[in-house]
């Protein structure tokens, strides 16, 4: 069992995405868990368990694996979903070796420049 966030992450459709979250409310968080403190700013998302498909998946795995980029910049900086948690090292090195990749081409240039 899949939920439709994680099949619009799989189509690698961001519009779909974030219209199944933000316009028809689709859950990507199921509940919280109880925290000592009620964390505020980034740590806000530790307190937030994501919905799981019946494999065990959240929002952020099926994203992180797929190399959904687009979805990841909305998850994290929209949405406040915290890469902190994420378990599999190899997935979240090769994701952020596609990130780098996909820098526009004025950070990679100023990067090569600055050496010399």
């Amino acid at each position: 069992k899949s939920y439709p966030v994680h099949c619009a992450i799989l189509s690698g459709s961001l519009s779909l995405f974030k219209w199944l979250v933000d316009d028809l409310h689709c859950p990507i968080n199921s509940k919280r868990r109880k925290l000592p403190m009620s964390p505020k700013g980034p740590l806000a998302s530790l307190a937030r368990e994501q919905v799981r498909s019946s494999k065990g998946s959240s929002v952020l795995d099926v994203a992180m694996e797929a190399q959904e980029l687009g979805i990841l910049h909305y998850l994290v900086i929209e949405k406040g979903v915290s890469i902190m948690d994420y378990k599999n090292l190899f997935v979240a090195l090769r994701t952020f070796e596609a990130t780098l990749r996909h820098l526009p081409v004025r950070f990679r240039s100023t990067a090569r420049n600055s050496n010399g």
